[in-house]
């Protein structure tokens, strides 16, 4: 596998194409070869994401589908009731379960998997908001991850009974901390009124995030970062809590 990097100078530097192989040739059976779907959860990465994806890729011609993945969590109708009537909401795996209650942050284990290979059945490019491993370590959207999920799905498309076009998974961010890649959208001319009407909590009272949360602190801490209001009030100060000066002395090393 190798990491391929666009140098035509059409696509914004965060849209850089990773993990994938050669391409090969097959069609997917009613669907354009050049859709691209890209989950999204309404919080910061992914509304970075979306926005990057839109403003790039949809000027030449080519369908951008977001899609939404309802695992039916205590803080999934809160982020379903900010979502823009664009967004796709997908239930098909909220079969997942509850959260792993010894996490110390809500895990749907395996989500990931699910997400990308139903995502793979919509299009042929699927994006996700996996930061840099440093800034967010995770299993399952790391580097070895996507490399693995990239070489199943081509492995699969590459019998042309599946129907499917070739398939590649790319996380834009993933070379940048969080509040790298909101100074590096906000470089690129991306909207701040996009940034502050995301949504991150895990705790949410109704529709007011909680403040106290690891999501609620890092959205916060990364937007301070950049000269950025909240957007949002919080049921509590993020910077009273336990997180707040270690995740901004964290962030703020970062850039």
């Amino acid at each position: 596998m190798r990491c391929n990097q666009d140098t035509s100078g059409n696509h914004s530097p965060l849209l850089r194409y990773h993990y994938t192989s050669t391409p090969i040739d097959t069609c997917r059976k009613g669907v354009h070869l050049t859709t691209h779907v890209v989950l999204y959860s309404g919080g910061l990465d992914s509304t970075i994401v979306l926005d990057m994806v839109r403003r790039t890729l949809a000027r030449m011609g080519d369908e951008v589908v977001p899609v939404y993945f309802d695992l039916r969590q205590p803080y999934s109708e809160a982020e379903i009731r900010r979502l823009d009537p664009s967004i796709q909401i997908d239930d098909r795996i909220s079969w997942l379960g509850e959260a792993d209650e010894t996490s110390p942050i809500p895990i749907v284990s395996l989500r990931n998997i699910f997400m990308v290979l139903l995502c793979a059945t919509m299009g042929n490019k699927v994006y996700f908001g996996q930061l840099h491993p440093l800034s967010e370590s995770t299993s399952d959207g790391d580097q070895l991850f996507l490399s693995l999920m990239s070489l199943l799905l081509q492995k699969v498309a590459s019998d042309p009974r599946h129907g499917l076009a070739y398939p590649e998974v790319f996380t834009p961010l993933s070379e940048y901390s969080k509040p790298q890649a909101v100074r590096r959208y906000l470089a690129s001319g991306g909207r701040p009124e996009a940034l502050l009407s995301s949504f991150s909590c895990f705790q949410p009272l109704d529709d007011t995030p909680c403040g106290e949360c690891n999501a609620c602190v890092n959205r916060y801490v990364a937007l301070k970062l950049n000269s950025l209001p909240p957007g949002t009030e919080y049921i509590v100060n993020p910077e009273s809590t336990q997180y707040y000066d270690f995740e901004f002395k964290r962030q703020a090393t970062t850039l």
